[in-house]
């Protein structure tokens, strides 16, 4: 356990160093403030159409992160040989995996936190200059009165009703960041990223080739079939059409917690199945 610990520290410690990190961050945020002051034309809708954006932004910065980062992680110890010193201390092969990962998920759920806070005050602020004059001047008061209470209750509900999505965020953000660490383990860094991407697009298609090959031929259905089932259904982490609608003050919001927290159950699964695949793989290379 310490091996791993001191090996997801540093790989975390990495991660955040590099400028692609930061500058992605800072992407994401200045397209949210600038998306917080600019009208989206969404008329009655502008507050619903702010968040769907603002979150579909956060999940792009993730995948993006996840793409430049973890998709050299044991590459780059490949190709300059350290991961050699890092055997030979010994550290087994599925405890440089395991550790690259969990400090790759470190620097996502930090990632992830500060998307998150800034999609909840800039939806806030953006509820804010959405309203009326006179919604607006009571919003900060100290006032219990009926109205401000209601408006006062309105930004924060819209604003809190933002956090199971960015949760969801996170655990994709985790499943690929699982596929990408195995593949830098096994192939090169260029492919790692492609797949990633490649696998952020299929998983959200997953829902919809299952049912179209399921009225192909046999020969399609017993090839494709087993196939699809290996790969994440990303589809079902999407809730960003119920959370932009939603508020949480609604009945309807626990259970968008409920659903959150059965997806990090899968969630866990699927990263420990690739992690193990990963290892087995990991075991039969050579290196030197």
């Amino acid at each position: 356990m310490q091996s791993i610990a001191a090996i997801s520290i540093n790989t975390f410690r990495e991660v955040v160093r590099q400028p692609v990190f930061i500058l992605v961050l800072a992407l994401a945020a200045a397209v949210l403030l600038l998306m917080m002051v600019v009208p989206l034309f969404g008329f009655a809708d502008e507050v619903v159409l702010f968040k769907d954006l603002a979150l579909h932004t956060s999940a792009l910065a993730i995948v993006f992160l996840v793409a430049l980062t973890a998709a050299s992680s044991v590459a780059e110890e490949l190709e300059s040989k350290t991961v050699l010193a890092l055997l030979a201390k010994p550290v087994a092969r599925w405890q440089l995996l395991v550790g690259k990962f969990a400090g790759i998920v470190l620097a996502l759920a930090a990632a992830t936190a500060v998307l998150a806070l800034l999609v909840f005050l800039t939806t806030y602020v953006k509820v804010y200059n959405g309203a009326m004059p006179a919604e607006r001047h009571g919003a900060f008061s100290m006032s219990q009165s009926a109205p401000v209470l209601e408006f006062q209750a309105k930004m924060w509900n819209h604003a809190a009703s933002t956090l199971p999505a960015c949760v969801m965020i996170l655990y994709r953000g985790a499943i690929l960041a699982a596929v990408a660490v195995v593949l830098s383990a096994g192939f090169s860094r260029v492919l790692a990223v492609i797949v990633t991407f490649g696998l952020y697009l299929v998983g959200h298609l997953t829902e919809f080739l299952t049912d179209a090959v399921r009225h192909s031929t046999a020969l399609v259905r017993d090839t494709v079939t087993p196939a699809a089932h290996l790969l994440p259904f990303l589809q079902n982490f999407d809730i960003v059409n119920q959370v932009s609608a939603a508020m949480a003050d609604e009945p309807a919001f626990e259970g968008l917690w409920a659903y959150t927290g059965w997806v990090g159950l899968y969630t866990v699964g699927y990263v420990a199945f690739v992690l193990l695949v990963g290892t087995f793989l990991f075991n039969r290379r050579e290196i030197d």
